[in-house]
């Protein structure tokens, strides 16, 4: 089935080196987040006595649409939860504030060994939260920065987007001499803070801990 028009112009967009050079640059105070993200939230696992990597797994597979703070917060529930069930079905299932879907594929990150289990987004952020940042997160906010309705805008990983897309993002990091996510966190920053929505990022990580313990 042919690409649809909305498709293809995103997919031009994000191709073109100067306008996610430009939003990389204007975003630039949030090339760190992945590596903030990385030291705040293993001293909590640390402080738990969680493994990262399961967190990193959860944090991955509970992150679709929803802020930040809700995604720590529904990870240290899960994480919680496992301490006291006997396996990941039992301990994810007594979790409240999950859809169905997400506690499928939160179950499913946990049973396995990476995070292949995870799909194109969610393994992607899983990755780099664990410290990778050679992959690249494209989530509804990177596809909305080219032009994609909120409506269309999972589609930024369909193959006809997303391999544009992260080839342009590995060109501006190698000519900025930045990681590939440190340019997808500036990038997503500038999205975040000038689509209408800014409350759904944060780069307090501290503070998102605390929220979210609050919370949980």
């Amino acid at each position: 089935m042919p690409a649809k028009p909305d498709t293809l112009a995103a997919a031009k967009k994000a191709a073109n080196f100067l306008i996610i050079r430009t939003a990389a640059i204007r975003g630039g105070h949030g090339r760190h987040w992945y590596g903030d993200a990385r030291r705040d939230l293993s001293a909590l696992c640390l402080t738990r006595g969680w493994d990262w990597i399961t967190f990193c797994k959860v944090m991955g597979a509970t992150s679709p649409q929803c802020p930040v703070w809700m995604n720590v917060r529904h990870t240290i529930r899960v994480m919680s939860a496992l301490e006291s069930h006997d396996n990941a079905t039992d301990a994810v299932n007594s979790v409240p504030g999950l859809t169905a879907g997400i506690r499928k594929s939160t179950i499913r990150a946990i049973e396995s060994e990476g995070f292949d289990t995870l799909g194109p987004k969610t393994a992607m952020f899983a990755r780099n939260v664990s410290g990778d940042l050679s992959a690249v997160t494209l989530d509804t906010w990177m596809g909305q920065l080219i032009g994609l309705s909120a409506k269309r805008s999972g589609s930024v990983t369909s193959k006809t987007i997303s391999v544009p897309y992260k080839a342009t993002i590995n060109h501006v990091a190698r000519s900025l001499g930045w990681e590939p996510a440190e340019v997808q966190a500036a990038v997503w920053t500038y999205a975040t803070e000038n689509l209408g929505n800014s409350s759904h990022g944060g780069s307090d990580f501290q503070e998102m801990i605390e929220k979210a313990i609050r919370t949980a």
